[in-house]
């Protein structure tokens, strides 16, 4: 869905003729050049280039290929967020732990390695205070002074729709 720092939702790239398209889609800028991948955010991070990092269900101090700079980027980074299931290595590090939900404590969809949207519904209750991604994202945003374009798993489902047939249409025009 594009978040790979080269690429924007269904493999367009952030610096070709598609980025207008998705700008007007979602109203507003989009970056003209790529971002940092991982291991430039963690060193950007360990330089003290980066004020604040937010991470989302991934645990960079045991999975990713050099812990020691994770660990590096997670001392120096004056503010970090992580938002988990569970108090990760790298969730230790945290100024902000947030409890996410587990996929049968929530409604939503995933994209497989084919590219193809599979949905999946909730099983059980949320667990203590955890929340669905979503609802934490959209009160983040509320917080922050922004509108929220998201009030259920719906409408996230309704804008990656959107998003599809704008990329369907880019792609029949020979832009990708």
């Amino acid at each position: 869905m594009g978040v790979l720092p080269d690429r924007l939702p269904f493999n367009h790239q952030v610096n070709n003729g598609s980025r207008p398209r998705f700008e007007t889609l979602w109203g507003g800028a989009l970056p003209v050049d790529p971002g940092l991948d991982t291991a430039g955010i963690l060193q950007a991070a360990a330089d003290g280039q980066i004020k604040a990092l937010y991470i989302m269900g991934a645990d960079p101090v045991t999975t990713f290929p050099d812990p020691d700079l994770a660990r590096r980027a997670f001392d120096r980074v004056p503010f970090l967020i992580v938002q988990d299931l569970f108090m990760t290595e790298s969730a230790k590090y945290a100024n902000v732990f947030l409890p996410g939900c587990s996929y049968i404590e929530k409604d939503g969809s995933f994209t497989n390695i084919e590219g193809r949207l599979q949905a999946f519904s909730k099983a059980i209750e949320p667990r203590g205070q955890s929340r669905p991604d979503w609802q934490i994202l959209a009160e983040m945003m509320v917080r922050l002074g922004k509108s929220v374009p998201y009030f259920s798993p719906r409408d996230i489902a309704r804008e990656i729709a959107r998003t599809e047939t704008s990329s369907r249409e880019l792609t029949a025009a020979g832009v990708a």
